[in-house]
């Protein structure tokens, strides 16, 4: 039976017990298809090959920058995103390949609440639309949900990027 406030507004289930929960921290993540380690500069070449197997900026129309046009530039964003611990990101490196195809963050970090988004995905023409993909979003999701416990979990992206509403969709 749903709880009701002083209004007659149903409530969720009442969480008398609730603990703050730790933070996501830099582990690797391992799948069958897919492995997520916390990106490093040693990810920057097999990073900017995969981000140049195609000759336009495409998959940066939804990003605050352009794609690395030299591994330097590359190796300086990597970097950054190392530095990083909110957005926490993670290299995703396909299994069958041992090579960064993608990276993938997670952002808004709430443990006092069990609240985080995922977000920053950032997939290479190399692992669209593939298990690889499919299983890194997985990964996060129990790592999130089921190792740290947390009670929510959003998906992060433009309202116009299509493809990342599709994929949000097809995954639930």
């Amino acid at each position: 039976m749903t709880e009701l406030n002083i209004y007659g507004q149903g409530l969720g289930k009442s969480l008398p017990d609730w603990q703050p929960k730790s933070a996501p921290q830099k582990v690797i993540l391992k799948g069958k298809f897919c492995l997520l380690e916390p990106i490093d500069v040693k990810h920057s070449q097999d990073l900017f090959e995969a981000w140049h197997s195609i000759d336009d900026e495409r998959d940066w129309t939804y990003f605050h920058i352009k794609r690395p046009q030299t591994i330097r530039q590359c190796d300086h964003y990597i970097a950054s995103l190392s530095a990083s611990k909110d957005p926490l990101f993670y290299a995703v490196i396909m299994a069958t390949t041992g090579k960064a195809v993608g990276f993938v963050a997670l952002q808004r970090i709430d443990p006092d609440n069990g609240a985080v988004e995922i977000g920053w995905i950032n997939w290479s023409p190399l692992m669209k639309r593939t298990l690889c993909s499919t299983e890194a979003i997985y990964l996060l999701l129990d790592y999130v949900l089921g190792t740290l416990q947390y009670r929510r979990c959003a998906w992060k992206c433009d309202s116009l990027h299509e493809a990342a509403i599709k994929a949000a969709e097809r995954l639930g």
